[in-house]
């Protein structure tokens, strides 16, 4: 791979462990110095054990892709910049006996920062950003693959958004261009508990709407974004003439828990809502069978396109089921999104 990570953390059991596994992958290691800035490595991995001031500003300073690790058992209170989000992902391990798991999903975060991380730390001359100042708006990439009509019997709109590998940087993108107002917003993000709560904060510090960690009977309101807690599934129910939140503690469903299918299953049956299945970046096929299930109801499906995609997967099951009303390219969606909520505001 001829790739270079480097490890922040003081533990050194830690540094053995993630040492060896990468080695065994062809991957350097090396430790890096929080005190120095101009190591050179394409994903740093951060002990969050170990997370300190010091250690924040030295990832303010490097802009490397960064993939943070917790152990399961650790109960962390975290500051994360906004920065930091969008060019991060984050899982939870365990590591006994020098052996870390799971290994598979500590790699596959592991290797998306690797696939991006000559993209995340370029450097642009201020020539090349003049230019693409002067470059007509990306338009690659839009498709509409059908004509749409809106159920006459809708009387509210409703946004459900699907992502996992890579999601939170694009969930960041894409509700910085939302604007108010806006029917109410569900984010079904695939996350662990360690990053639920930091994630929320910071989509909130960035967004023009409130984003908000969900809990049980919220009742859902205008201009609000509701992310979906970790360990549960969110369905969604009427409430007089609004929604609430509940959450369940069932099987996982697509091999995750909160997964978006369970979330566009519980809004297909709401009669009078238009709801909309936005399928963002991520591994595997969780949303296809949900969008299928709007389509049905009348609602609508936009796919982000490949190559806005971090993890082309869920988005490209949806697009292949030939599920997607719309393939866009993440700049252009939240303006169909006001499009297509326009009529319900």
């Amino acid at each position: 791979m001829n790739k270079k990570v480097g490890i922040i953390s003081s533990n050194q059991d830690f540094i053995d462990s993630l040492t060896q596994f990468l080695q065994k992958k062809g991957i350097l290691t090396q430790t890096a110095d929080v005190k120095k800035q101009d190591q050179i490595q394409d994903v740093l991995i951060v002990d969050l054990s170990q997370w300190s001031k010091n250690t924040k500003q030295f990832l303010l300073s490097v802009k490397r892709p960064i993939l943070f690790v917790s152990r399961t058992d650790e109960d962390l209170t975290l500051d994360f910049s906004p920065d930091e989000f969008e060019r991060a992902e984050f899982v939870e391990v365990d590591i006994k006996d020098g052996i870390i798991y799971p290994e598979f999903v500590f790699f596959f975060k592991l290797g998306i920062l690797l696939k991006i991380g000559n993209f995340v730390h370029s450097r642009k001359t201020p020539r090349e950003i003049e230019k693409k100042k002067q470059m007509k708006p990306e338009t690659q990439g839009i498709r509409q693959t059908r004509k749409l009509n809106i159920p006459k019997n809708a009387k509210n709109a409703l946004i459900i958004v699907g992502s996992s590998a890579g999601g939170p940087g694009t969930l960041l993108k894409l509700l910085s261009k939302i604007s108010k107002p806006t029917p109410p917003i569900v984010l079904v993000q695939h996350i662990t508990h360690t990053f639920a709560k930091p994630l929320a904060d910071r989509l909130n510090d960035r967004t023009p709407i409130e984003v908000v960690l969900a809990e049980e009977n919220d009742v859902l309101q205008a201009n609000t974004a509701y992310l979906a807690p970790p360990g549960k599934h969110m369905e969604l129910t009427k409430f007089g003439n609004s929604l609430k939140i509940k959450l369940t503690d069932g099987p996982r469903v697509n091999f995750v828990k909160p997964a978006v299918d369970v979330t566009l299953f519980s809004a297909a049956r709401l009669k009078d809502y238009f709801v909309i299945s936005t399928i963002l970046t991520g591994m595997g096929r969780d949303g296809m069978e949900g969008s299928k299930v709007i389509k049905r109801q009348g609602g609508a499906v936009i796919a982000l396109n490949e190559k806005d995609s971090v993890v082309y997967g869920m988005n490209r099951s949806v697009i292949e089921a030939n599920l997607a009303d719309f393939i866009l390219p993440l700049n252009e969606i939240p303006r169909k999104l006001r499009e297509l909520t326009q009529p319900f505001l």
